[in-house]
């Protein structure tokens, strides 16, 4: 099959560039003739090129330094049958399409030469192909100039200045060329920063929603604690106050967690100034992360303190039984929203550990059940003993 795909090589190359002048040439034909001309040349070259490369099946280098070397050669064939000739087929061309179209066929050869083994070339890096596109933006700037300057010495024995204007024109693409990877990383680095502080600063992105979860939890601890003294049957009771344990437990077990587990993002990022603004970022997050869990702590203590150790270990069974959904959601980069928890329960894998946490979710009712009743067991036999010593 190697022979086969050696003498594919010129009939692919020619039909490939025949396609890619085809579309440059349709693309551009809304801003005029000089435009599809211009863009039919310069991509039917590049397309050329690009498809020799692809179809060799080795020597990729020796190929594609041919038939950007061919394909320049036509170029200036074609510049030269012109300019210097009178043959009919050139002669009624204007004198911007005999310099504009074999510029253009130039220039796309010259981009297929630097572009293309970078993008061929398995697991290669960004920073190469960064490399190649400057030197590229440099070579295509160094045709501009000696094109300006030699339409420049045209213009000035007055043979017209289309020479200097297309020079200028190459000298405006190479500038446009080297300044594509810079332009390139300062938008990779907006987006790094971005998903960043999006993954680093969920749990306290908005001060608002944290400063209202708080007063949430305030409010729910009053609730549990004046129902210790509300004569109501201990079963309802046992559901009012197992919906509210559900609500902050889940909660404060998110603000934990997104603070402990990360994603490992700092082994995307090859810039060692976005490794190091991550690791400041993950600084704060710790000081953060351990006022989360002082609070978790303060709030088992207080269940157990107003309550008995049944209440407290039913409060941590709703609060470890978010454990896996949450790491799942963590890692598939997933929110706080609803709409993430539905995701994230329909493509978590592990339905047998989903469905005993349901479980363990549903047991802690009849625990914290059990324990609301001692303790209104107790209190009222302290309230019994109470009256009695009062007599």
């Amino acid at each position: 099959m190697l022979w086969l795909r050696w003498i594919l090589v010129l009939p692919g190359a020619i039909l490939l560039g025949m396609a890619g002048s085809l579309a440059g040439g349709i693309v551009a034909s809304v801003f005029g003739q000089a435009a599809m001309d211009t863009s039919s040349a310069f991509f039917g070259s590049f397309a050329g090129v690009c498809g020799a490369v692809v179809i060799a099946p080795s020597n990729r280098g020796k190929v594609q330094l041919v038939a950007a070397c061919v394909v320049a050669l036509l170029a200036l064939g074609s510049f030269a049958l012109g300019v210097f000739t009178t043959a009919e087929e050139f002669a009624s061309l204007s004198a911007r399409e005999k310099i504009l179209t074999p510029v253009a066929q130039f220039l796309g050869a010259l981009y297929a030469f630097f572009i293309v083994p970078s993008l061929l070339t398995p697991g290669a890096p960004l920073e190469g192909l960064w490399r190649d596109v400057l030197g590229l933006g440099i070579c295509v700037g160094m045709f501009g100039a000696i094109i300006a300057l030699v339409g420049l010495v045209i213009g000035l024995f007055g043979h017209g200045w289309i020479g200097l204007w297309i020079g200028l024109g190459v000298l405006l693409l190479s500038a446009l060329t080297w300044l594509f990877p810079f332009v390139h990383l300062g938008l990779r680095v907006r987006r790094a920063k971005a998903l960043i502080a999006e993954q680093m600063h969920r749990p306290r992105r908005d001060p608002r929603l944290v400063m209202l979860f708080i007063l949430m939890l305030m409010i729910g601890l009053v609730i549990v604690y004046i129902l210790r003294g509300v004569g109501i049957p201990a079963p309802l009771k046992a559901i009012i106050v197992w919906v509210i344990l559900v609500y902050l437990g889940t909660n404060l077990i998110g603000c934990v967690v997104r603070g402990l587990v990360h994603q490992g993002l700092e082994d995307g990022f090859e810039n060692e100034y976005l490794r190091g603004e991550l690791r400041r970022l993950r600084r704060w997050d710790t000081v953060f992360t351990a006022g989360w869990v002082l609070l978790s702590l303060g709030y088992l203590y207080l269940l157990f303190h107003w309550w008995n150790l049944a209440v407290a270990i039913a409060a941590l069974v709703l609060m470890l039984t978010r454990l896996p959904s949450l790491i799942f959601e963590i890692q598939m980069g997933l929110s706080y929203s609803a709409e993430a928890r539905k995701l994230s329960a329909s493509i978590m894998p592990g339905r047998v550990l989903g469905a005993l946490c349901t479980t363990l979710d549903w047991l802690a009712l009849p625990l914290l059940w059990w324990g609301l009743r001692r303790q209104a067991l107790d209190f009222r036999k302290a309230f019994v003993n109470s009256r009695k010593r009062a007599w």
